[in-house]
């Protein structure tokens, strides 16, 4: 059957904006295709509980999204890899929080699409390989 993953489970995180206004990503199949290799799903945060959003990102080894509120939650892991999504303005708030909880951290600079974002696929994988120890 398909694996629903359970909160908690300690993969990595994909915080979709997809119910946001601004900062989505166009080509998320593209970059969810990236993400499964590396045991990354989706979350669509607003569809979550507070206390559910701690849960899931207490045990995440990933967090990755675009800049945005949800991203703060990398305060309740305990020792994730974040990539940051950034359109034409790095906001360097997120990879400095990173840095300040000693998370290994990269940033990607995207392609904006009005006010929306696309990944290129090859450099998202770069940027996690560079931050991912062996």
């Amino acid at each position: 059957g398909a694996k629903n993953p359970s909160l908690g489970s300690g993969s990595g995180i994909y915080v979709s904006r997809e119910q946001a206004d601004s900062r989505r990503v166009v080509n998320r199949n593209a970059v969810l295709d990236v993400l499964h290799a590396y045991g990354v799903q989706k979350y669509v945060l607003e569809e979550l509980t507070f206390d559910e959003q701690v849960r899931l990102f207490q045990n995440a080894e990933w967090i990755i999204g675009p800049t945005g509120a949800g991203l703060i939650n990398m305060i309740y892991a305990t020792s994730a890899r974040v990539v940051t999504l950034f359109g034409s303005v790095v906001n360097a708030c997120y990879p400095m929080l990173a840095d300040g909880l000693g998370f290994p951290n990269g940033i990607l600079q995207c392609e904006k699409r009005g006010l929306d974002l696309w990944v290129d696929p090859d450099e998202l994988t770069e940027v996690m390989e560079r931050i991912n120890p062996p």
